[in-house]
């Protein structure tokens, strides 16, 4: 390989300078490629082609079918954002020559909508002979539809709307979708998050509907966790404690669906029946977990199950602890209280567990008021008072533990997530926090041994989660799946005090697999390659990180500035990679 390589990107010449690292029988390729947005850095990875996509930003997933490849949008709404909701819909790009990619149209424009997922598939039968695109579609504004947009694209450059299937008014539409040939009729699974819980007599998170014929699609099936296994929609884990399905993936014969329900795993479904989804299994978190299982791909033949989480809630409030055994920050919610909790030095005391904490009058909606105080298991004056959650309101508790003379508040939880304590606060001078249930059994542990327990609440206490990583899990009896590893970029985990490098999102968002490649789109750390052949130690092979986007919609979160990997498509040994802000990127996989 000469020691400079020239590539010629979508208008733009970009000079790579190859270093070439020979290790243990693998040959490393270290590549800088230059363009006018910045510097991008890889390893046994070849930039290809490139494309801005008209600069608009906004990317979403990416799709490759025959020369031409299908890139969706992203829209937000609410959430204390700017509402951007320009509904751009999917761009249809020619990639027939790979180092200069063309964008030659759009499908799936509607206004007041995002089309993130979009995917393309042959269809050979006697009511439709063509390919199809599906893109998923979500309302981001109150006058958009959400629902699964089917578009002929046979001719790519000019395609045709077959149908649109309307998802209904209970959520906001579809988020990630699949298509599946199952026999000699064609599905779409269809990830429909929050469904249940706005509409839980009627719908579930997971739609299935046949798309045999395009033009007129009709629902077999809706299955929601809730109502089906009985776990609620916010019983979740960590600080987005939700759940609820994201995504979902076919095994390759269409019999099988994996539903990545968040904080509930990997649902794993019989649907032989589509009409009739039947559980077989599912994954699991441990307790200290965030959960937030986003996207899966399978490996080994359907006998490995890649489950990637994401995890974007890293800095969070916290508590500082002494006394107990392998603890001293520990996360914490303290919502209204904050204020309370001031700065620096903040609320300091020894721990006192009081138990409920209740006062008289108090009670929860429904149910009589208590006729007197709850007793307390200890003296709090002085001290700050742990109380477990439940039968009466946050504030109910604070108020009562002040007025007996403590100097803060630790609110158990009753399990692995946390929640923001609300309330009316005026009147109040101590402040307060809830903290997940482990966390309150140790130090109510190191209390009943005899420990003296210091906490302190402050304003400024952070503390920092790993990013969301890769988990490889045997699935090979769906009914029981099997840990086998996980994977994570060294960015993935910062220090819990001093938190990641800087204001990038070092979470894996989605993975493919091809052969024993698996490709992992991971936000700012860019497209990570692995050789998977032992699914017990995968391995870490190559990677491409593009430069800074300079995205004029401001990024998610408003990081225009940073690399942001959204989706991810390998065929042969190119890989289509859609940065959110920046664009399109055609890769070349140079470590096989």
């Amino acid at each position: 390989m000469p020691g400079t390589l020239t590539s010629e990107t979508a208008g733009r010449v970009v000079r790579v300078a190859a270093a070439l690292l020979v290790g243990t029988g693998l040959l490393a390729v270290t590549v800088r490629a230059r363009s006018a947005l910045g510097q991008a850095t890889a390893s046994n990875v070849e930039l290809v082609g490139y494309s801005d996509l008209g600069g608009r930003g906004l990317n979403a997933a990416v799709w490759g079918h025959r020369n031409f490849a299908y890139v969706g949008s992203w829209g937000r709404r609410g959430g204390g954002e700017t509402p951007l909701c320009p509904g751009l819909g999917v761009q249809v790009v020619d990639i027939a020559d790979p180092s200069r990619p063309t964008v030659v149209g759009s499908v799936a424009q509607r206004g007041g909508t995002s089309a993130e997922d979009v995917t393309v598939v042959a269809v050979e039968g006697p009511r439709f002979s063509g390919d199809v695109l599906a893109a998923g579609i979500q309302r981001c504004s109150n006058e958009g539809i959400g629902g699964l947009s089917l578009w002929d694209v046979t001719d790519p450059r000019q395609p045709t709307e077959l149908s649109f299937f309307d998802t209904g008014r209970a959520a906001a539409g579809v988020h990630e979708l699949s298509l599946v040939q199952q026999d000699d009729r064609t599905l779409a699974l269809l990830a429909v998050p929050f469904s249940e819980s706005t509409d839980p007599a009627e719908l579930g998170d997971l739609r299935i509907v046949d798309v045999t014929d395009p033009r007129a699609p009709v629902q077999l099936s809706s299955w929601g966790l809730n109502r089906q296994l009985g776990i609620g929609p916010r019983s979740g884990l960590g600080r987005d404690s939700q759940n609820y399905a994201h995504s979902v993936r076919p095994s390759a014969d269409g019999r099988l669906a994996y539903v990545s329900y968040w904080d509930a795993g990997v649902v794993i479904l019989d649907i032989s029946d589509p009409v009739a989804p039947r559980a077989l299994g599912r994954t699991s978190f441990e307790a200290g977990d965030e959960g937030n299982a986003h996207s899966t791909a399978l490996a080994g033949g359907g006998r490995v199950l890649v489950q990637a989480d994401e995890d974007t809630f890293v800095r969070g409030e916290a508590i500082a602890v002494s006394g107990v055994p392998g603890a001293d920050l520990l996360d914490a919610a303290y919502g209204a209280f904050l204020p309370l909790a001031p700065a620096g030095e903040g609320l300091v005391g020894s721990v006192a567990y009081v138990g409920r904490g209740c006062p008289a009058g108090s009670g929860t909606q429904g149910a009589p008021p208590l006729a007197a105080d709850d007793p307390y298991l200890a003296e709090p004056s002085g001290k700050v008072a742990l109380v477990d959650r439940g039968d009466c309101t946050f504030v109910d508790k604070v108020r009562r533990a002040q007025r007996a003379g403590a100097v803060g508040v630790l609110i158990a939880n009753r399990d692995a997530g946390l929640v923001a304590p609300d309330g009316d606060t005026s009147g109040l001078a101590i402040s307060a926090a809830v903290i997940r249930a482990d966390a309150a059994a140790a130090i109510r542990g190191a209390v009943e041994q005899g420990h003296e327990v210091l906490a302190r609440l402050a304003a400024d206490l952070v503390r920092y989660d790993e990013w969301g990583y890769l988990r490889f899990w045997d699935v090979a009896n769906p009914s029981d799946p099997i840990p086998l590893s996980t994977f994570a970029t060294a960015n993935t985990r910062p220090d819990p005090r001093l938190g990641p490098p800087d204001d990038g999102w070092y979470t894996v968002h989605h993975p493919v697999v091809l052969g024993d490649r698996l490709y992992a789109a991971w936000y700012s750390d860019g497209i990570r390659v692995l050789d998977i052949a032992d699914p017990t130690n995968p391995r870490e092979v190559g990677f491409f990180v593009p430069p800074s986007g300079h995205s004029a919609t401001g990024g998610i979160a408003g990081r225009p500035n940073q690399p942001f990997v959204w989706g991810v498509y390998a065929r042969g040994d190119l890989v289509l990679a859609s940065d959110h802000n920046s664009g399109l990127y055609i890769l070349r996989d140079l470590s096989r």
